[in-house]
């Protein structure tokens, strides 16, 4: 999120998605979710809704209860 947001380093939104994206790889439910919000607001990426609800589904499906509340 430091990176997201600039939080003690410089701010850097394509360096942010690549460690969500690594964190979702991982199967890491929270890094899944931040993907996806980054996803669905086209932060450091292309704004893609689609994926970015089959990316909350994912952290919901995997018990993330912040995310059962979106899907």
């Amino acid at each position: 999120m430091c990176y997201e947001f600039g939080e003690g380093v410089p701010l850097d939104l394509k360096k942010a998605f690549l460690l969500y994206e690594e964190a979702a790889r991982a199967n890491y439910p929270e890094g899944i979710c931040s993907l996806g919000v980054m996803v669905f607001n086209g932060r450091g990426t292309d704004e893609d809704r689609e994926k970015a609800f089959s990316l909350f589904r994912q952290a919901a499906d995997m018990g993330l209860a912040r995310e059962q509340f979106i899907t």
